[in-house]
């Protein structure tokens, strides 16, 4: 039960509510690669199917365990998103390198040392979670 759609600004899951929490809902979207539907995934090694959670802070009245809903992100949230999970961490990676090599160190430990460094910004990430989490705000349609 996976539909992917974009209005001009957003982008749309459709999903089915998994839970109800104290402060709003736990969607489970499920996610499945363009080949999942091919006559040959039975026999097929590259079937790539995932579902998610996600944690919702919205209203609950109304919404009960099973309800079908769509989850809705504004498009230039998923691109922030991009950035702090991919872009930025790539950078993190490529810029120590650089300067590592740049300074005289042997190429094999300037790239430990380099992927080393998204250790960091990871706990980094992992520490401001919650006030990233306040600026990323998902919405929730019923069906």
């Amino acid at each position: 039960m996976h539909e992917l759609g974009t209005r001009a600004n957003s982008i749309e899951h459709i999903g089915q509510v998994a839970a109800i929490t104290a402060t709003g809902l736990q969607v489970s979207i499920s996610s499945q690669s363009a080949c999942a539907a091919c006559h040959a995934k039975g026999a097929c090694i590259a079937l790539d199917s995932t579902t998610r959670l996600l944690d919702i802070a919205c209203p609950t009245g109304g919404y009960s365990v099973g309800d079908a809903v769509k989850v809705v992100m504004p498009t230039r949230m998923g691109l922030k998103s991009v950035l702090y999970g991919y872009l930025l961490p790539l950078m993190v990676v490529v810029i120590v390198l650089f300067a590592l090599c740049a300074a005289g160190l042997n190429e094999g430990l300037s790239g430990l040392i380099a992927l080393c460094s998204l250790v960091p910004y990871y706990l980094g990430l992992r520490l401001l979670n919650k006030r990233i989490a306040s600026r990323l705000s998902l919405q929730v349609e019923r069906l």
